[in-house]
């Protein structure tokens, strides 16, 4: 079996089906307990291990095991012919089910200690998504992967809503900040995968890995034509935007963005920030517009968090207005909630002439909403808009607005285009 270079990969993100109940539940005590094991695709062989021995198997998945309690974690490794080997660690807690009146799921790594001293268990139930070997384009491992993103945004969303439902007050909190950073190490990880991820055509008699079904279904619009004009040509080393910024209309500075390496289809970007000389950032990104995600966010010191769709537009690339994409998975930080990963719409509005500093400009007006969220009883949402110049080739002028019940805590951020130096 074919492996990337990385060798065997641990699973992605783990969301199982939550168990809840508000009932009294009483946990039965025995000497074993059952394991779900999920996997997608389904039809794979899976191994249950503790300290090197073996205690159960499924095979094929989906199926459940019957495995003796006991302390340690307890390793799942599941294989399938065309996808890379994928092993989950689950750690066993003291009854670590059990809190209160109710039983907590949900994401793997999140449990509720009771501390009652008895017998340990481990989650009745898991998912595991496998990756494919490889696959024969860039596009095609680009589309796999923003729906995965999309599987583990809405999952994780699904899962920190129940828990907000039935955990204790004096637990919620916890609970849901491990969650979003569950979260975020997922996408963080589904990213590195994608970047990592081997491109090579498929045999012979072989099929190609289907995508990951995305939850909910991507409306039905297809996405921009991407022209064959390649970065080199467009963006050059050197080529710098700078911004002036604001927050809640006070001036807050100027932030500058350089190119500082440019190949194919991806460039490496410097940020710097006035005011604050030992800040700098970087980043690699695509040049091509690709608004099934957000790009990786910026933090800029003061704890503001730049987060764009795709701040390039090629030249050539064609967008239609009213276009639509939903389940758009991006990092905002929202004051007094902080850093949350949240599902927007991503809407294509009108070509408008835009001013800004630097001069005006036709440009594509590109929005992105949110919707209305709930975290600890606070609501919020966040809406963006970015215009986009052929002209200056990155985007001219971008809005980040906070929506929230605190209304001290609403607010808007924006950046606009000061000056463009091209590179030489």
């Amino acid at each position: 079996m074919a492996h990337f270079p990385f060798g065997r990969l641990t699973c992605v993100m783990l969301v199982a089906t939550a168990i809840l109940t508000s009932s009294c539940a009483t946990v039965v005590k025995g000497g074993s307990q059952a394991i779900t094991v999920k996997t997608d695709p389904p039809g794979a062989a899976c191994e249950l291990i503790r300290k090197g021995t073996t205690l159960g198997l499924v095979n094929p998945t989906p199926g459940t095991a019957q495995i003796g309690k006991g302390a340690g974690a307890l390793d799942i490794t599941c294989k399938k012919q065309g996808y890379l080997d994928a092993t989950l660690s689950l750690s066993s807690s003291v009854q670590g089910w059990t809190f209160g009146n109710i039983i907590l799921g949900g994401i793997v790594g999140i449990v509720v200690d009771a501390g009652s001293g008895a017998m340990h268990e481990y989650q009745p139930e898991v998912s595991m998504t496998l990756l494919p070997e490889r696959f024969e384009s860039e596009e095609s491992r680009d589309a796999y992967f923003s729906a995965l993103r999309a599987k583990v945004v809405t999952q994780s969303e699904s899962a920190k809503a129940e828990i907000a439902g039935k955990c204790s007050k004096d637990q919620c909190e916890k609970l849901l900040k491990k969650a979003e950073e569950k979260t975020d190490e997922a996408l963080t990880e589904v990213e590195s995968n994608r970047k990592r991820a081997a491109i090579a055509p498929i045999a012979s008699g072989q099929t190609a890995p289907l995508a990951i079904e995305a939850i909910p279904p991507v409306a039905a619009v297809t996405a921009p034509t991407v022209p064959s004009t390649g970065s080199d040509q467009f963006l050059k080393v050197g080529d710098r935007w700078k911004y002036k910024f604001s927050d809640r209309g006070r001036d807050a500075g100027s932030v500058t963005v350089e190119i500082t390496e440019s190949s194919g289809r991806r460039v490496h970007e410097r940020f710097t920030r006035e005011g604050y000389k030992g800040f700098v950032a970087e980043r690699d990104i695509e040049v091509v517009f690709n608004p099934s995600r957000f790009q990786a966010p910026i933090a800029f010191p003061g704890g503001y968090v730049l987060t764009e769709i795709g701040p390039y537009l090629l030249p050539g690339t064609e967008l239609k207005a009213r276009q639509i994409w939903d389940s758009v998975p991006g990092i905002f930080f929202v004051a007094p909630v902080g850093k949350r990963t949240l599902v927007s719409q991503v809407k294509v509005v009108k070509q408008e002439t835009v001013r800004v500093p630097a001069g005006a400009f036709p440009s594509w007006r590109i929005e992105t909403d949110s919707g209305a969220e709930i975290f600890s009883s606070v609501d919020f949402r966040v809406k963006c808009t970015f215009w986009y110049s052929p002209e200056m080739k990155r985007t001219i002028k971008m809005t980040i607005e906070s929506i929230v019940s605190v209304q001290t805590n609403s607010g808007t951020e924006s950046y606009e285009l000061v000056s463009f130096d091209p590179g030489k």
